[in-house]
């Protein structure tokens, strides 16, 4: 499962021309960079955090708009050295500094449980002043 989720999702990020939008994202108070790369359509997003200085993960996901609670980018993603544990993140839409992020992790891809949550913050590509601050997926692991 892990290799096809990172296959999917590398074949998504450099699909070149398909993708209109390039977001990075930051987790307040955590390590966790992101860069979220969005289709025309804006309906299938990609994520990568790779070599940011903080743990390194490829995923894919979906815009979806849901009745009475707004829109929101889901994505599943595998971090890289936690086995097969993937996470599942879901992000607030459209992509704005103070939107809001919630983080689940599962070991068999299936059952999902609640790790942690918080805001997010739109900066600028490359590595970022992490100094300190701990991955989130740290306290999935911790549950």
């Amino acid at each position: 499962m892990t290799k096809l989720l990172l296959g999917a999702a590398a074949a998504v990020l450099y699909a070149g021309n398909a993708f209109a939008g390039t977001s990075v994202i930051s987790l307040d108070g955590f390590c966790d960079t992101y860069t979220l790369q969005t289709q025309e359509a804006k309906k299938i997003i990609a994520v990568s955090s790779n070599g940011t200085g903080c743990d390194d993960n490829a995923g894919i996901g979906a815009v979806a708009k849901v009745k009475g609670s707004g829109a929101f980018a889901v994505m599943g993603s595998h971090y890289v050295g936690f086995g097969d544990e993937v996470t599942k993140i879901k992000l607030s839409y459209p992509i704005v500094t103070g939107g809001s992020w919630e983080l689940d992790n599962s070991t068999d891809g299936v059952n999902f449980t609640f790790c942690c949550s918080g805001t997010y913050s739109v900066v600028g590509a490359g590595k970022h002043d992490n100094k300190g601050k701990p991955p989130a997926m740290s306290l999935a692991i911790r549950h």
